[in-house]
């Protein structure tokens, strides 16, 4: 199915949903098996203007972890707002960043080892971030790295997404 096939699809299914709640697990779901990821590395994080930071909106066990500044310079968060583009990183456990949500995470000895990040816009007013990854070892075969065509359709689901939030 095409990306613009899929973005349909999702826009009938959260129009459908009255609560935020709900819209966001629907989100969720369609995220974790267009990319082939499990519920946990998935992260959706909401703006909050008057605080002028992001927070966790998904996953659930993380709404009440803290907040990120808008401002934080090595925050992924942070450079995908800012920048409002998406962003790609297959070697993310070496790349300087934040660690402080990881270790909230049930599954701490878990790192993140690939993520793509895209801004979650209405028109051009920015809602917040939603973040794909992958977790595991340094060593796990398993963990694929994402592809370029892959971050095209986040951002495209991220439009989507970010008009429901």
């Amino acid at each position: 199915m095409a990306i613009d096939e899929i973005c349909e699809k999702l826009e009938r299914l959260l129009s459908s949903r009255q609560a935020a709640e709900e819209k966001i697990e629907s989100a969720v779901n369609a995220l974790t098996r267009i990319f082939m990821v499990e519920r946990n590395e998935v992260a959706i994080f909401v703006l909050d203007n008057t605080q002028e930071s992001f927070h966790f909106v998904w996953p659930l066990e993380m709404a009440k972890s803290g907040s990120i500044p808008f401002s934080a310079n090595r925050s992924l968060i942070s450079i995908t707002a800012s920048e409002r583009r998406c962003f790609l990183d297959n070697g993310f456990a070496s790349t300087p960043h934040l660690f402080v949500f990881e270790s909230f995470a049930k599954e701490r000895n878990l790192p993140i080892q690939k993520i793509m990040s895209a801004p979650l816009l209405a028109g051009k007013e920015l809602r917040g971030v939603i973040q794909v990854c992958r977790k595991g070892t340094d060593s796990d075969p398993s963990l694929k790295n994402f592809s370029e065509p892959q971050l095209a359709a986040l951002g495209e689901l991220a439009k989507v997404i970010g008009r429901h939030l």
